[in-house]
């Protein structure tokens, strides 16, 4: 499933239309390269407590732990532990107890689709899609730049600049 709907690709391209297969793969390029969710996501993990540490990370930016459970007991954050929602730590103020799957995480994480980097995220599936669609063979790699920037790379090697998006760290 791609960031966009083929009505939403078609408005921000001026009108040029593409195909889901083509947007679920520029969906795909971002995803794989950025290591990044650009939607809102809800997500369950299981840990392993070591006995010595007192935190763990979770994806992010996290939006809210909806439940932590450590060895079947429900936690409170506040209480019992705090997240630094930015970079998805999450801090256990009595550590974590040594055990095999015993600490449970449930949350939500990513951008909400009113936040500035999901528009900037679909207008650049859209312009990945549409590269795909004039020549599938064109696009060899796409990459995201240290500084925010998402590079094309053709088949011949020479880098093409697509867009300034930011990057997690610089939202």
């Amino acid at each position: 499933m791609s960031y966009n709907s083929l009505e939403s690709a078609k408005t921000l391209l001026g009108g040029i239309e593409v195909s889901q297969e083509n947007l679920n793969a520029a969906r795909s390029m971002i995803d794989n390269h950025s290591e990044f969710r650009w939607e809102e996501t809800v997500r369950t993990d299981r840990l392993s407590g070591d006995g010595e540490s007192d935190s763990f990370f979770i994806r992010f930016p996290v939006i809210e732990i909806t439940s932590l459970m450590i060895d079947g007991v429900a936690q409170t954050e506040g209480e019992d532990f705090q997240v630094s929602k930015d970079i998805g730590r999450v801090m256990v103020f009595n550590g974590l107890p040594k055990g095999q799957d015993n600490i449970e995480c449930a949350y939500k994480y990513g951008y909400d689709s009113e936040h500035e980097a999901c528009g900037l995220i679909r207008m650049v599936e859209a312009t990945i899609a549409l590269y795909l669609a004039r020549n599938p063979m064109m696009v060899k790699t796409v990459n995201f730049g240290g500084q925010g920037g998402v590079d094309i790379e053709y088949g011949t090697g020479i880098p093409f600049y697509l867009s300034l998006i930011p990057t997690p760290r610089g939202i």
